[in-house]
């Protein structure tokens, strides 16, 4: 039986993981903290029922947060800049590589970093 890529991702806590990875480079960032209102809030807990459903685990982002729709709400208004997409993309795939994302996650994950960076710098402009 071949593994999914939530199970490849490390499940539930390797996912929570790459969160946590993730934000800990973020908030070090003076670039990307404009973006936050509240540096205090779960912004990884957040991150990581997304992350979470995004790989294939149970949907708790959707039923407890929304899906997608709260997502993009989340970044409207933002103005994300193109030097904070950057740094997003080379923050996320750094927390990636910490946490050890296998090969075979890393194939399916880089381009949805990079296509996911556009999309919430697009709606970040509405």
């Amino acid at each position: 039986m071949t593994e999914t890529l939530f199970e490849l991702a490390g499940g539930q806590a390797g996912l929570t993981r790459l969160a946590e990875a993730f934000y800990r480079r973020v908030f070090a960032d003076p670039i990307m903290l404009p973006l936050f209102r509240d540096p205090d809030e779960d912004h990884a807990g957040r991150m990581a029922l997304w992350l979470i459903e995004f790989f294939g685990g149970p949907a708790v982002h959707t039923r407890q947060r929304g899906g997608f729709p709260t997502l993009f709400s989340a970044h409207a208004d933002l103005s994300i800049s193109d030097t904070q997409r950057e740094h997003w993309i080379e923050h996320m795939l750094a927390a990636s590589k910490e946490v050890g994302l296998p090969a075979e996650v890393m194939a399916f994950w880089v381009p949805h970093v990079y296509f996911g960076a556009q999309a919430a710098q697009r709606h970040s402009q509405r």
